[in-house]
Formats: structure tokens, C-alpha cells, sequence
């Protein structure tokens, strides 16, 4: 339970004056008037804390009071609500506010506060606003789930106070600068080399759960006449659910993980133990407590390293590693290695896992569990697949198309989500553009059987046991001579009047896979009859290849890189970019960067 929920029975003894001309409304609009008072708003210091100039439009209203001065003049006293206006882009009070006159200087006193903002009805709102602007000032809070941005955002303060004459100003409009009242903090928490030799949090995703600050007020007295901001007592500590703002996983050069929560805190002092951050990892509870007192400061920003030493949390399941060619798939110099095999999925009746092939030459076509797929969205009997359709959220990465009305859905059902995200450790699904790179644009280095900058040729492998037929793909930085195969077809052509050319027996193969060379084989496709008899078939198996890349055309549609033989133009194509159903079964052959 928020601590405004206790806070309203407090704020409600300490009614001061009622605000003039306010309420709690929206969408109120001022007349035209001339003389009247307009606002720019700016921040400073916006990076140090959640709230910046985007996030103040989104909780939508500030606060402000303008007074004389030198002129002293009891009913000149604005007190409104400043809205902003989407429409036309300008924050608007809601009643229009007039300068008094040229030559009479008006000190403002402004106030943001997404906790006030979210004070829904106008009783106590107005009589929380009142007392802020009284001097005894009011009480406010933060938020204590600040896990989401907006809650974040909301927990900020910020107050601003200036004078200005007429003559300050361009065309009547206050620039309202506003300053951070409260404090961020940023809990960096630096895990030990540990997890990433147990392959833990080396996705996108840190492993740390259930995280809080404690030992922190939520309640605090502000004086918005004066800035002044203390801890409110009558309120015992408690915590504060941070936001993770950032995770930088382990590398092979630099094994320690980054996870940095922040929190928008009260200014006050933490006695030696009292501030904690307790949170877990794998099922391993983990409690921080600072050794030195520390004081937050008002606008200030802090940064509080933590060490996460590893206790013996098993890690997941690992795949296999990529192979050790290495591809260049941009203009960048971006280079990927391959999976050892097309990538599999196996189902046990209850469960999915996920894995590769075995060799880089196989494939299961009409076999394993690729035909046993049901309207339902789920497989008839346990097996292994190795056709997918187009992964999108509904469709669990492929595995089925989603069923609506009787009809496919997928092309109803969002974007990409890449096949990597169910293995991890950095897997992903290449795009067109990288596949038209890797197999037309990049200058490999190698010479295979006298050709420079040789990329691919397709071929048939182990011809002297059970011949496979495929793309063979060549490696950066090899030389490759002709004795190494029975024979050499085309290399680096895109269209060939005929099929498979280069041979390779299977010690041949076991030799040039050594140094790097990828093999796709020509795995097929799965195809849906629609007739009165509705059923899976599979189709041009050792015939083509078909490898779904991650990259839509249409809501129908998407990319896949394709060789096979093209009876419309009579011959054999290589391409990046065949258009396919989303719901074709497809192979999908995985990559990861070379971690130079």
C-alpha cells in the first residue's frame, strides 16, 4: 500500500488558504486576454533525477503562485493549476493569470509533483497544495514502487521561484525554471566473475529479483516558499522498490556484470547499517547495508557501488558453442559465427527445450514431429522439430501458427521475436540485410580453388556415405586449395544453370569444416494443404534451402534467405530476400558475434 493512503488522514488537519480560482480540473481553456501571463518550462539539472522536461508533460501540471513584490498588493495573489496542452503545445493555466502592470516585478513559486498530481479528488489535493504553499509547509511523498518510470518520474519534486518584471520577459511568457528537490540515487551492483563463468546473466536481462531499498522515509514536509524539504516523523522508515535503469552484461575481456537501479529519495542522513538494499539471485537472498553514515543532499545525485559475490547458483543449460569460422555481416565490420546445426525443438508432452543439431548436415524434413502440428496450437504426439514458422509472441518462436476463426493469425500478432531469446547466451536470427552482405558484399580474405574473396558455393557432402546436398559457406581468412574437394562448381554465383557442383566426401567435409566452413543444408520447407482434406506436408527436401531471416515485409510476409531451383526463370538462385508467408515452415540457422 502507497504511504498516501495514511498521508491523507494527516494532510487533511492542516488545511491552509483554499487556492483562488483553482480546482482540481482538466481541460480547462483561458480566454485571449492581453496582458495575460504564458509559461515556458525548462529543468535543470534534468539528468539527475526521474522526472525531465517529457516526463513533466506526461504527469500533465505543475503548480504555481505568483505575488507582487514592490507593489505590494495583498489581492494580487495567483494560485493555479498549469496544464499542458497536447494540441497546441504550450502549458496553459486554468484561469487566465494578467501581469499586473509593466513596471511591477511578481516573484512565482512553482511546484511539480506526480505523488500531488495523483491526489484524484479535489478535496484533499487543494488542501495538500494549500499547505505546501503556506509556511509551515505540507506533507508530499515518494512512491514506494518506483520499479515502472512513471512512478519513478512521479516521485520527483521539483520547485522553482524567480521575479521577473514584464520587461524580463518575451511577449508576457514566464520562463519557469525548475530545480530537483529531492535526491536520485543509483545502486550499481558489480557481479563477480563467478556468474558469468556459470553463464548467468549474460542476456540483456539481469538475474537479479525482488530488489529493495530500505531503511527510507516516504513522507516529507516541503516548503514550497522556501525549498526547504525534511524528513516527515510521524511516518516510521520503510523501502522503496527501485527502477533498473540499465544492465550491461559480462564479456570474455571484462566478466563483471552491471546492474544499476535508481530511486528518487527524501534528503536525509543514514546512520552506519541503516540504509540496506536486500534483493536475490537464483533463489540466494543478498543484503547490503552501508559501512559509513551518508547524508542525500537536495538536487543531488549519487552513485553507490555494490559487490555481488557469487554463492554457487547453477547456472542454465548451455548450448553448444558457435563454430569457429567467423563472417563479416555489415559495413561496420560486425562479424557472427554459426551454430554447430539448424536450430531444434523438442516437446515431451508437457515442456519445450531447445537446442541444435547434431552435425551442421542435419535436418529432420517429413520426420521428427514436423508434421504432427495441430489446429490447437499444440503437437499430437512428442518429437523434435526443425520447421517454423515466423516467429512472432503468440506463435511460441514459431513452433505453431496461431489459429483464429480457422484461419493462420500470425501475420495479426506483432513483430519479430527472435528465435535467440529462447536459447540465450547471445544467440540471434540474421536479417536480410546482414544475409545479403555476408553472401554478396563482404571481401572475405579466403582463396578457395584459386577464386579471391571466395564467399559460397553450393555443394553435395559426404558423397561417399549419405550424400547432402546444400550451401556450403567459406570463412574469413582461409586458403582452400582444389585437392580439397572431388570437385569445384561455381563459386560466388547467384544463378547456375545446374545443381549441386562442388563434391565433398565426408573426410573432405570433416576437413573444411575445421577451418571454418559452414554448411546449410537443402532442408526443405513445410507447406499447409488447404483442401477438404486439411494437412502438413513437406516439400523440395534436399531440393532447396530455406532460412528465415528476421527482417517483415509485410503483415502477410517476411524475408527469407533461399537457394534452390527457380522454375519461373528456369534456373538455380542464391538470395537474401525471397518474400515468404509468415506461416511457411522454414529452417532457421542461428549466429552469434565473434567476440574479437
Amino acid at each position: 500500500m502507497l504511504m498516501k493512503k495514511i498521508i491523507l488522514l494527516y494532510i487533511a488537519a492542516v488545511a491552509g488558504l483554499f487556492l483562488t480560482g483553482c480546482a482540481k480540473e482538466k481541460g480547462l481553456e483561458p480566454a485571449s486576454v492581453p496582458g495575460q501571463m504564458r509559461f515556458a518550462v525548462s529543468i535543470n539539472g534534468a539528468t539527475k533525477a526521474g522526472m525531465d522536461a517529457d516526463a513533466l508533460k506526461k504527469i500533465g501540471e505543475f503548480y504555481i503562485k505568483v505575488e507582487t513584490i514592490e507593489q505590494a498588493d495583498p489581492a494580487y495573489d495567483y494560485r493555479e493549476i498549469v496544464s499542458w496542452n497536447d494540441e497546441s503545445g504550450t502549458w496553459t493555466p486554468s484561469h487566465p493569470m494578467l501581469w499586473k502592470n509593466e513596471n511591477a516585478a511578481i516573484r512565482y513559486t512553482s511546484v511539480a509533483s506526480g505523488w500531488l498530481e495523483d491526489l484524484e479528488e479535489p478535496e484533499p489535493f487543494n488542501t495538500a497544495l494549500n499547505a505546501i504553499f503556506s509556511e509551515e509547509g505540507g506533507t508530499l511523498a515518494i512512491f514506494d514502487d518506483q520499479s515502472y518510470s512513471l512512478a519513478l518520474e512521479a516521485s520527483d519534486l521539483l520547485r522553482g521561484i524567480d521575479v521577473k518584471y514584464f520587461t524580463d520577459t518575451q511577449d508576457g511568457v514566464i520562463p519557469v525554471e525548475f530545480s530537483h528537490a529531492l535526491a536520485k540515487v543509483n545502486f550499481q551492483l558489480n557481479l563477480a566473475d563467478g556468474f558469468f563463468d556459470n553463464y548467468i546473466g549474460l542476456d540483456d536481462e539481469s538475474p537479479i529479483d525482488a530488489i529493495s531499498i530500505g531503511g527510507v522515509h516516504l513522507a516529507y514536509n516541503f516548503k514550497a516558499l522556501t525549498g526547504v524539504v525534511t524528513v516527515d516523523n510521524n511516518y516510521p522508515a520503510s523501502s522503496v522498490d527501485p527502477f533498473e535503469s540499465a544492465y550491461v552484461p559480462g564479456t570474455k575481456a571484462n566478466k563483471v556484470s552491471k546492474a544499476t537501479f535508481e530511486a528518487i529519495l527524501i534528503p536525509e542522513t543514514f546512520a552506519v547499517g541503516a540504509l540496506e538494499l536486500n534483493f536475490s539471485i537464483l533463489g540466494v537472498d543478498y543484503k547490503w547495508t552501508n559501512d559509513k553514515e551518508i547524508t542525500l543532499v537536495q538536487g543531488e545525485e549519487y552513485t553507490i557501488p555494490v559487490s555481488v559475490s557469487y554463492e554457487g547458483q547453477p547456472g542454465p543449460p548451455v548450448p553448444p558453442e558457435p563454430l569457429s569460422g567467423g563472417f563479416t555481416i555489415n559495413s561496420n565490420g560486425d562479424r557472427v559465427s554459426f551454430s554447430r546445426g539448424n536450430l531444434q525443438a523438442t516437446y515431451d508432452g508437457t515442456n519445450w527445450t531447445w537446442g541444435f543439431a547434431e552435425n551442421q548436415w542435419d535436418y529432420l524434413g517429413a520426420g521428427g514431429a514436423n508434421l504432427l502440428i495441430i489446429e490447437n496450437g499444440v503437437l499430437s504426439a512428442s518429437g523434435t522439430v526443425d520447421y517454423f514458422n515466423w516467429s512472432v509472441e503468440d506463435s511460441y518462436f514459431g513452433i505453431y501458427p496461431v489459429m483464429k476463426g480457422g484461419k493462420f493469425a500470425n501475420y495479426e500478432l506483432g513483430e519479430f521475436n527472435d528465435w535467440g531469446k529462447a536459447l540465450g547466451f547471445g544467440w540471434r536470427t540474421l536479417s536480410s540485410q546482414e544475409w545479403d552482405y555476408l553472401l554478396n558484399g563482404r571481401a572475405s580474405g579466403s582463396t578457395v580453388n584459386s577464386v579471391s574473396n571466395a564467399r559460397y558455393t553450393r555443394g553435395v557432402i559426404n558423397t561417399d556415405g549419405t550424400s547432402v546436398n546444400g550451401l556450403i559457406l567459406f570463412p574469413e581468412g582461409v586458403t582452400i586449395e582444389a585437392s580439397e574437394a572431388t570437385a569445384w562448381g561455381d563459386i560466388n554465383e547467384y544463378t547456375f544453370a545446374s545443381g549441386w557442383g562442388t563434391k565433398c566426401t565426408t573426410a573432405q567435409w570433416t576437413a573444411l569444416a575445421a577451418k571454418g566452413c559452414v554448411f546449410l543444408p537443402a532442408a526443405g520447407m513445410r507447406g499447409y494443404y488447404t483442401g477438404n482434406t486439411k494437412y502438413w506436408y513437406a516439400q523440395m527436401i534436399n531440393e532447396a534451402g530455406y532460412y528465415w531471416t528476421s527482417t517483415k515485409t509485410t503483415d502477410y510476409r517476411a524475408y527469407a534467405a533461399y537457394f534452390r531451383y527457380n522454375y519461373d526463370q528456369g534456373q538455380y538462385k542464391i538470395m537474401p530476400d525471397d518474400e515468404m508467408t509468415r506461416n511457411d515452415g522454414l529452417s532457421v540457422r542461428l549466429v552469434k558475434a565473434v567476440d574479437d
